[in-house]
Formats: structure tokens, sequence, C-alpha cells
């Protein structure tokens, strides 16, 4: 366990408790079946704490290999400005393009890339992926949620 881990921990514990203080104390109409506007902040609240409450208490094993975690960390951040990178080409190729075919191809690349192991199988379980969670948020948003993307 690290210091670094610690601290940041127990800053997302007070943030989670904060999140808990403005949910009791809200005031807002209430309607009869509604949990009302505190529902998702109330949630994840909760997730925060336990995942904060993990990282305060989680124990963790340092590695002795201080060339190989650069790599790793150097590979991470390499990765994160890739990510941000394509969201930043999503978010303008959905202007363009409509919803489904930029959706598929963001979710193709994004999966592909993240993976550890490239191989045939990958490609074929990410396009079948992307396509099942592309056309589940198209149908649950324009079904359910009224709102139809273009």
């Amino acid at each position: 366990m690290t210091k670094q881990d610690t601290g940041i921990g127990i800053i997302l514990l007070i943030v989670s408790f904060y999140i808990f203080y403005y949910t009791a104390t809200a005031d807002f109409f209430e309607f009869e079946e509604d949990p009302g506007p505190t529902l998702f902040p109330l949630i994840v609240g909760i997730g925060l704490a336990i995942c904060s409450i993990g990282l305060i208490f989680w124990p963790k094993t340092k590695s002795d290999k201080k060339e190989e975690s650069f790599q790793k960390s150097e590979n991470g951040v390499i990765k994160g400005i890739v990510a941000a990178i394509s969201i930043l080409i999503y978010a303008f190729l959905f202007k363009i393009i409509v919803f489904i075919y930029s959706s598929l191809i963001f979710l193709v690349f994004f999966v592909f890339y993240m993976s550890k192991k490239k191989n045939k199988k990958l490609i074929f379980t990410s396009v079948i992926t992307s396509v099942i969670v592309t056309f589940f948020i198209f149908y649950i948003f324009n079904n359910y949620l009224d709102i139809y993307l273009p």
C-alpha cells in the first residue's frame, strides 16, 4: 500500500461524504413514487465510498523492477493520450456521420487498441460487441428516452 493511494482514498472518501450530505439535505419537489433527483448522486456516492475504502485498505504489492514499471507507465500514458484523441475524433465524426457509423468505428478501434492480445478472434469479438452495444444504445435512446440520435 502506498501513501499516494491512501491519500487519494481519503480525499475520495471525503468527497463521497459530501455527496451523501448533499443528497440528504437537497430540497426538491417530490412525486409519489419517484425517487427524485438525488438517486443518481446517492448511487455515485456509494460507489465512490466503496472504491475509496478499497484504496485505503486493500493491500498492494510493489514491484522491484523499476524499469518494467516505467515502461508500463509510459505505455499507459501513450494509451491514455491515444484514447483521449480517439474520443475527440469520435465527437467530431459524430457531427459529420450518423451515430451508428461513428460509434461502430470508435468502439471497434477502442476495444482493439486497448486490449493486450491482438489477434483475429479479437477483431471478430470487437466488431460483434460494438454492433450489439451501438444498436442497444440506439434502441434505448429512441424507444425509452425519446431522444433521437442523428
